[in-house]
């Protein structure tokens, strides 16, 4: 790959890892709040805070390098998907509707690395997901849907919290 090409996509990531900060804020004051959601706070803020970290010296890095390999952006791809894996296990596991974008790292890979990196970025997506589901803690729905459907937001198709305050699947 070209270095120039890799210098762009790095700032592409660092980019969309800054959405990504803003977003996650979001999203955490939003579902603990409002919606009364109790995650694990501390744990989710950390994964937050670690991101923006790395997002920090990403953005200046890729500033100040002239050649990058492609090897450096598997690398920060890793991140992303070690980022999301934290972040998913945190936060209900594959039952988060968030739990789809493993599949992002793979779709931008394709975008940037050559074949054997972009296999390697979907065995570490597909690695992140299975860690996030076998790590991934069920939570207490919020009274309002705690009314509606069972006691706690359970693994499996029939009883998922929604947003909107009922069963994703009807019975």
């Amino acid at each position: 790959m070209d270095y120039r090409a890799s210098l762009s996509f790095i700032r592409l990531l660092a980019n969309l890892r800054w959405l990504a900060v803003v977003g996650q804020v979001l999203t955490v004051l939003i579902v603990t709040g409002p919606l009364q959601l109790a995650l694990a706070e501390v744990p989710l803020w950390a994964g937050i805070g670690a991101l923006a970290a790395f997002n920090v010296y990403a953005t200046w890095r890729a500033r100040q390098s002239e050649e990058l390999s492609d090897a450096v952006v598997f690398a920060h791809m890793l991140v992303d998907i070690g980022s999301l894996t934290w972040m998913i296990a945190w936060s209900g596991g594959v039952e988060n509707p968030f739990s789809s974008l493993f599949l992002l790292p793979i779709a931008l890979s394709i975008l940037a690395l050559p074949g054997p990196w972009v296999w390697a970025t979907a065995v570490a997506s597909i690695l992140g997901y299975g860690v996030s589901a076998l790590l991934g803690r069920s939570y207490a729905c919020p009274p309002p849907v705690r009314r509606r459907t069972s006691h706690r937001c359970s693994r499996g198709p029939d009883r998922t919290c929604s947003l909107a305050g009922r069963p994703v699947y009807p019975r």
